[in-house]
């Protein structure tokens, strides 16, 4: 039976128990992922009814976000949580079957122990920043324990920041070519643009740390047109002849009734031709079941901008991504190219794409050896630093943020 009592609440009972014999509360975050992504409400029921059925005597388990969180109270210290870790892990990961077939499920826990200084809240805050940094390895166990108040106070002060720079011209644009292969490799057929923030104290910092903040506050919608805005004003500076810009897209931006009329009003005020402008999609995002999702998709693709699937060969690697919307590219994932090449899978990859008409990119590039062999494999396109670093467009950004990644 789940406990009625609020979350943070109960998890600050555990705390104040804790206390009373010198142990110490943990909360683990989990979510269960089924190809890519978290699993549905069907199956996170199931989820939660095989982690129930192993709580120990005085664990709460609760339903959070799209998983559940697990609430010890009497832990020694973080080599006592391994047994808990293990049973939550084996519960997670077990298949589930849907529509008869078996489904492997991967587990992303996030952890934090808690201390006397803490509340109930700053506790599932820290086990929740955990988690996103096991989500974005693609699954796993992360535990941010050792600097858990820095983190929680450094998230914090992210998330007010962040909302003092959305529209107050704090984000800059970094380009990195994407260029044919073979003779001509080292012309530009077009760039992706990377986004970096200009923070207050900080300088400049790279997407991994804002974006995560912006979805989950909920800023991601704004802080996606202000993106879209600088990526056309940068398609306006710039004689692309017959070449292109690309972006990526969130999948809370896709969700947005409103993304393609911006992304056409931006392209028209900025006198710019849809088919300059590329917006790069995961397979996560296309297999969304969000019908505005592949609605925008479709709108987007109508009016003339190109679709590059992205990161192809992660994780989910899934023919359906190809059936769902036309694509004008294949990414295939750096983790496919560095620090050996995946020639089988690129193989695939690049027959795939021969076959829909469509070429190939190969990210994150590295050493001349691999360029050769990637001409030698067919794929038509790469980035990486074997061939630029991403460098701003314009020179009034400062020389010295000019080199970061």
């Amino acid at each position: 039976m789940i406990n009625p009592i609020p979350l943070t609440e109960l998890i600050g009972d555990a705390i104040r128990l804790s206390r009373l014999d010198g142990s110490r509360a943990a909360v683990l975050a989990c979510v269960g992922q089924i190809d890519g992504e978290d699993a549905d409400e069907e199956s996170n029921q199931v989820l939660g009814e095989r982690l129930e059925r192993i709580l120990r005597d005085g664990d709460h388990l609760r339903p959070y976000r799209n998983g559940w969180v697990v609430i010890s109270a009497d832990i020694v210290d973080a080599k006592a949580l391994g047994p808990v870790i293990e049973r939550v892990l084996e519960a997670l990961e077990q298949p589930i079957r849907t529509f008869g077939e078996p489904q492997k499920v991967k587990a992303a826990i996030g952890i934090a122990l808690g201390d006397r200084s803490q509340d109930g809240e700053s506790l599932l805050l820290g086990a929740d920043l955990a988690l996103e940094a096991a989500r974005s390895r693609g699954g796993g166990v992360e535990s941010l324990e050792p600097n858990l108040g820095e983190a929680i106070s450094a998230r914090l002060r992210d998330e007010t920041d962040l909302d003092h720079s959305i529209g107050s011209e704090r984000f800059v644009l970094f380009h990195q070519p994407i260029v044919p292969l073979g003779e001509n490799w080292n012309l530009p057929r077009g760039v992706e643009v990377l986004a970096r923030w200009l923070h207050p104290e900080d300088g400049l910092v790279g997407p991994g740390r804002f974006i995560p903040v912006a979805e989950i506050t909920g800023q991601m919608i704004s802080l996606g047109q202000e993106l879209i805005r600088l990526a056309c004003r940068d398609l306006a500076q710039v004689a692309f002849e017959s070449a292109f810009l690309s972006m990526n897209l969130s999948p809370q931006q896709l969700s947005d009734m409103m993304l393609t009329s911006d992304v056409l009003e931006e392209l028209e005020r900025n006198d710019v031709p849809p088919q300059a402008m590329a917006f790069e999609i995961t397979e996560e995002a296309l297999l969304i079941p969000d019908f505005d999702v592949l609605e925008n998709l479709r709108r987007i693709a109508d009016a003339g901008c190109k679709i590059f699937l992205d990161n192809f060969g992660r994780d989910v690697s899934s023919l359906e991504s190809f059936t769902r919307i036309p694509l004008d590219a294949i990414k295939i994932d750096h983790s496919r190219i560095r620090p050996d090449i995946d020639e089988s899978f690129v193989d695939m990859v690049v027959t795939l794409a021969d076959r829909l008409g469509i070429p190939t990119v190969a990210e994150g590039v590295e050493g001349a050896d691999n360029l050769e062999k990637l001409v030698e494999l067919g794929v038509d396109y790469a980035q990486g630093f074997e061939i630029a670093a991403p460098r701003p467009l314009f020179s009034a950004v400062p020389d010295n943020i000019a080199d970061v990644a």
